[in-house]
Order: structure tokens, then C-alpha cells, then sequence
């Protein structure tokens, strides 16, 4: 990825408006923010997914699509993307229920989930048997769903790629790079401690940690061989490329694997490079962008209409000083929780509504230039910026309707 950003445009201050995967992907795929979409309560908005949908704008522009996911919360059809598409590939490595098969396709639940059946005009699934790297096998379907587009026609591919992403074991001859321990080798093992969890297994979190680095080392290598490819088939020059991620995990501050109420750095802050046809030489952008700015970027890149409800900006137009969000909504949990944060030059304000039980502070400020592992809270000392900050999520809550509890 360093190699690829060297002839890129890597975005230093990128952040994910969620901190897990169905919200997050709601957000790259809708240009607008949870609070808007509602990924993290449920299926983003009908409304939503049906105006400014980035697959939905691109299919009505004539655009040939085609999707492989291995994650079911970023799979379209759990997206609710209301756009015919040429081929949806869902790949599943454990069995787990989210493998969307022809037969529920069709079943009356499934249909009310999703809507019409016909946006799909063909599907192909793979079990966990077939299915037996994360990494490389999906851009192996992916090599093979692009050899079958026609170069004279304007086309849009999205692979979701689990990895890296809990459990983070790693395959050979990855595994035991950065932590020679024999533990947490396996995919049971080396599943995340989540949330608050974590903080009683401070050596676990460490061997974890190094596991994710591991996958992260694989990961790179497969994408690596996969730009090669598109390079040695002629595909590469004048294809727009997109590289990033719909959150981060964590293994500091006591907390493990990613969602919950904690919005840290290492949750949200994910990258983002974009390559743009025929581009030889990066580009290096420090102004704060988020992922509902993704959508109205690539559609102001090729051309087209940017939907009035985007909440996102094209980053060519995107002025400097604008801050950027990110939120979790847990409803469901004995302890509902709403957290939120806001980034604004060099601050970080997060404020965690309602009945709080963590050890952790409710109300939270960082000078992110100065301190940026998080570990200074400076939100009593600075009224004067933690006030305005707080103020101003209130006012978005406001003109969205929500009303939380005050912390």
C-alpha cells in the first residue's frame, strides 16, 4: 500500500462515521452519516438507499456493477442496494447465516428485508469449503468476474474483504511475524476480547495485536498481486482506484475488537487512497475527510450528479475546517448507549449520552496534534473548546430529530 500511495492520493485524516461494518459501509455507499441512514439501528433507509445510493447512481448513469463481499453486513443485499446488478458474489467462511443463497432470495422474509429480487440478476455463493482464504479467494473470484467485463462499457467493482478484521489469525508463512507466542494461531483462538473485556487480558491483547498486524502483512501482499494483475492485464492505467476500510479494531485503552460505545483513533481514524486514471505521481491531502464523502467524491470524479441528500462532499470541493463525525448506536444492549464524536482541526470531542456504567469518562476531549494516542483528557481543563464542540453535536442531533439524554 505504501508502493500504491507513492502514484496515489493518500488522505492523512480520513474517519469512518461508525465503528463497525454495517453503518460504515452504509456510510461509503449513501455519502451520508448513521444518524441520517440508520445503518447501525437496522437496514439503512429505503428512502435513503433509493436516491443516493452510490451503486443506484451509478447503475441509472449506465454503468455495468459488480460486487463480491465477505462480510454479510457489507453484502448489498443486506445494504438494502435497490439497483439491478450484473453479479453479487457473497463468500462465507464459517457457515454463518448471512450467506445469502438463491432459495432465500425468494423467501417472503428475505424479500421484505430486501425488496424486489430482481435487482440481482445473478448471485453466486461459496461455502466455507471453497472457500479457504480469506484474502486471496475473493480477489481470485474477483480476477475472474472482471475477465468478463467489457473494457468499451463504463463498469464499477466493489470487493469487501474480510480481512483484516477479527479473529486475526493470519495464514503461512504470515503467522508469527510479529508475536512468536503459540497462542491465538488458530481462528478460534484468536478471536477479539470485545469492548471492556480486554482490559483483564492485557498480554492476550498484546499476541492479538500482532496477529493483526500478521493479516495486515497479508492482506497488503494479496492487494499487491492483485494491482499487478490489473497492471499486466492492461486494466490498471485507467481505472479509478479506491483502498480503505469501514473501521479499525482496538487493542489499547483496555478495549478490544471494534462497535460499542468507544470511538478511539484506532476505531475510526482508516485509510483512504485514491488513484485516478492515468495518475503517476501522489498526493499527500491533510485536511479532515470521512466516509460520507466518499459517494459524492467518486461521483464528481466520473462525471455525474451528486443527490441532493448527500451529506458528504467531493474532496476537490470540500473546503478546509469542516469537522467530521462518527457514532455508535447500541439500543439493544442492558446498557444502551449513544456516543459521538467530533473532529475539528486539531480536536477530538466524543460525549457518550445517557446512563453511563464504564470506567472510562463520559465526556471526552484530545488535542490529537499533541497527544495522539488519546491518553490526555483535557475536557475539564478546556471548557472553552469542549463547550462549543458539545454544542454543536447537539445541534445536528437537533435538526435530526434525536434527542438523547444528556451525560
Amino acid at each position: 500500500m505504501d508502493a500504491f500511495s507513492r502514484e496515489a492520493i493518500l488522505f492523512e485524516r480520513f474517519y469512518a462515521n461508525a465503528n463497525w461494518t454495517r453503518p460504515g459501509v452504509a456510510s461509503l455507499m449513501n455519502g451520508g452519516r448513521p444518524w441520517n441512514h440508520a445503518g447501525d439501528t437496522g437496514r439503512p433507509r429505503r428512502n435513503i438507499t433509493e436516491i443516493q445510493n452510490l451503486l443506484g447512481c451509478l447503475a441509472r448513469s449506465g454503468y455495468d456493477l459488480r460486487t463480491i463481499s465477505s462480510n454479510g453486513f457489507a453484502d448489498q443485499a443486506w445494504q438494502g442496494t435497490p439497483v439491478a446488478q450484473t453479479e453479487m458474489a457473497l463468500v462465507s467462511f464459517d457457515g454463518s447465516p448471512h450467506l445469502v443463497s438463491e432459495n432465500s432470495l425468494r423467501s417472503t422474509v428475505f424479500y421484505d428485508m430486501v425488496g424486489p429480487i430482481l435487482y440481482v440478476r445473478r448471485l453466486i455463493t461459496h461455502s466455507s469449503a471453497q472457500a479457504r482464504d480469506k484474502t486471496t479467494y475473493p480477489l481470485s473470484l474477483a480476477k475472474a468476474m472482471l475477465s468478463g467485463v467489457s473494457r468499451d462499457h463504463p463498469s464499477f467493482f466493489w470487493i469487501h474483504l474480510l480481512p483484516p478484521h477479527a479473529p486475526y489469525s493470519a495464514a503461512d508463512p504470515y503467522l508469527g511475524i510479529f508475536n512468536a507466542s503459540p497462542d491465538a494461531r488458530e481462528p478460534a483462538t484468536s478471536e477479539a476480547d470485545y469492548h471492556f473485556a480486554a482490559q483483564n487480558r492485557p498480554v492476550r491483547q498484546r499476541i492479538l495485536e500482532g496477529r493483526y498486524d500478521e493479516t495486515i502483512l497479508s492482506v497488503d501482499s494479496a492487494l499487491g498481486n492483485f494491482l499487478n494483475w490489473l497492471k499486466a492485464t492492461g486494466r490498471y492505467e485507467n481505472c479509478l482506484v479506491v483502498v480503505s476500510a469501514d473501521h479499525g479494531e482496538s487493542f489499547h485503552h483496555g478495549y478490544g475488537g471494534h462497535g460499542g460505545p468507544l470511538l478511539t483513533e484506532e476505531l475510526i481514524r482508516v485509510p483512504l487512497i485514491i488513484k485516478l486514471p492515468g495518475q503517476k505521481t501522489g498526493d499527500r491531502v491533510a485536511r479532515l475527510f470521512e466516509q460520507a464523502d466518499l459517494a459524492p467524491t467518486l461521483l464528481h470524479l466520473a462525471g455525474l450528479p451528486i443527490p441532493l441528500g448527500m451529506e458528504g462532499q467531493p474532496y476537490p470541493l470540500k473546503p478546509d475546517g469542516v469537522p467530521v463525525f462518527a457514532m455508535n448506536r447500541d439500543l439493544s444492549s442492558s446498557y444502551p448507549t449513544f456516543s459521538l464524536a467530533m473532529r475539528s482541526a486539531n480536536w477530538k470531542y466524543v460525549t457518550h449520552f445517557g446512563k453511563w456504567v464504564h470506567q472510562w469518562p463520559q465526556r471526552e476531549l484530545y488535542d490529537l496534534d499533541l497527544d495522539p494516542n488519546e491518553n490526555n483528557n483535557l475536557v475539564e481543563r478546556r471548557p472553552e473548546i469542549a463547550g462549543p464542540m458539545h454544542q454543536r453535536i447537539l445541534e445536528e442531533l437537533a435538526k435530526r430529530g434525536l434527542k438523547p439524554e444528556a451525560p
